[in-house]
């Protein structure tokens, strides 16, 4: 009994010992969103397009240039680059946790970048640039202004390309972090199912061919009203889209699930 009224003196100690330092520790470890005025976007990540899926988020900024682009977490340039296609003006950012941000698409930036970028231009007479920085040359804050928001590059029209990297620099879906300030109220719209044989064997109503329906329903609820006879291996398909509130652009699905 002695030992056990030890044990209870000593647990809510540690428990707010724990606490304590986890409440100092999580604030610095939280991703800032990278723009203030502008949640909405216009694209997601992993979204199929016309010839790769989409690396990250794009992020709307009502159709204009110029707004301002902040530092998501304490770090320093690791990398600049200028085109006229691609990411045009890009800036990415290496993190205290190995992780990287990238910042695409940009109309300038900061003065601390500009000069480095035009420094180089000058040396090698070059517009297009593709700089590789050590750890110290650039640090940055959090919440610090990296420049403004633009149309450069591959773009087709004013918005944020943002992504967030592991530190192989394989892609991560940054929305895990945001998702109190992205809302998405409205359910997915599917537009086609698909039913297609997959072994030499399987056959979709006798043949062997894909069949595609459009199902019947809105607002999340869709049914194929007709009955499919199927045999052997299936595979089901489909073809949709996501939107979200407040913007009419057709955004892609991130993860399905089939029961």
């Amino acid at each position: 009994m002695p030992h056990m009224r030890q044990w209870q003196m000593k647990l809510p100690l540690l428990l707010c010992c724990l606490l304590l330092t986890l409440g100092f520790l999580v604030p610095e470890n939280v991703y800032r969103f990278p723009l203030d005025e502008h949640t909405t976007l216009a694209g997601t990540f992993g979204e199929l397009r016309s010839n790769h899926f989409h690396s990250g988020i794009d992020i709307k900024t009502g159709g204009r240039t110029g707004a301002p682009i902040y530092a998501i977490q304490d770090g320093y340039v690791s990398r600049i680059k200028v085109s006229p296609y691609g990411f045009g003006l890009g800036v990415y950012l290496r993190h205290p946790d190995g992780r990287y941000s990238v910042y695409a698409h940009m109309d300038r930036f900061n003065q601390t970048i500009e000069a480095r970028v035009w420094a180089a231009q000058l040396q090698s007479q070059t517009y297009d640039q593709e700089l590789y920085l050590p750890a110290g040359e650039i640090p940055v804050r959090r919440g610090e202004l990296l420049g403004y928001s633009g149309n450069s590059g591959s773009s087709l029209g004013p918005h944020l390309h943002f992504e967030l990297r592991d530190p192989e620099e394989r892609i991560m879906n940054p929305l895990i972090h945001y998702r109190d300030k992205v809302v998405d109220r409205i359910p997915p719209t599917v537009q086609e199912i698909g039913f297609e044989p997959i072994d030499p064997d399987s056959r979709v109503r006798g043949e062997f061919r894909k069949l595609i329906l459009p199902p019947a329903g809105s607002n999340g609820n869709y049914e194929i009203s007709t009955l499919i006879k199927v045999q052997g291996r299936i595979g089901i398909e489909y073809r949709g889209y996501d939107l979200l509130d407040g913007a009419p652009n057709h955004c892609g699905i991130n993860h399905v699930r089939l029961f």
